[in-house]
This record gives structure tokens, C-alpha cells and sequence, in this order.
């Protein structure tokens, strides 16, 4: 069981990190990586704009 599960996790955290290797992917990882703090350090929410950052990166 502990096998299946640090696979799961190695799995997902080099899915994350692939990410940042392409220029047309790194606004997706970034993304991912805000997810990870979902408040700045003055307290309030961060605001993220998924469309915004895809639109960008895509055009």
C-alpha cells in the first residue's frame, strides 16, 4: 500500500514540474503552485484568473 501511494504522489509532483519546463505551460504551473498558498502574506486571498493566464499564454 505505502508503494502505491508514493507512486501516486511522485506522479503528481512530476506532473506539476513538468509544467514549468515549457514556456506554454509554465502560467498553468504557476497556477498549481499559487494553489498551494491560497493567502498572501497581508491576509487577504490571492485572486487568480485562470482564463486571463491561459489567454495569455496561448496567444
Amino acid at each position: 500500500m505505502g508503494a502505491a501511494i508514493a507512486t501516486v504522489v511522485s506522479y503528481a509532483i512530476s506532473g506539476m514540474f513538468a509544467n514549468a519546463l515549457s514556456a506554454r505551460t509554465r502560467p498553468t504551473f504557476l497556477m498549481q503552485m499559487k494553489s498551494f498558498i491560497p493567502y498572501r502574506f497581508n491576509g487577504e486571498p490571492s485572486q487568480i484568473s485562470p482564463d486571463k493566464q491561459m489567454r495569455s499564454s496561448i496567444a
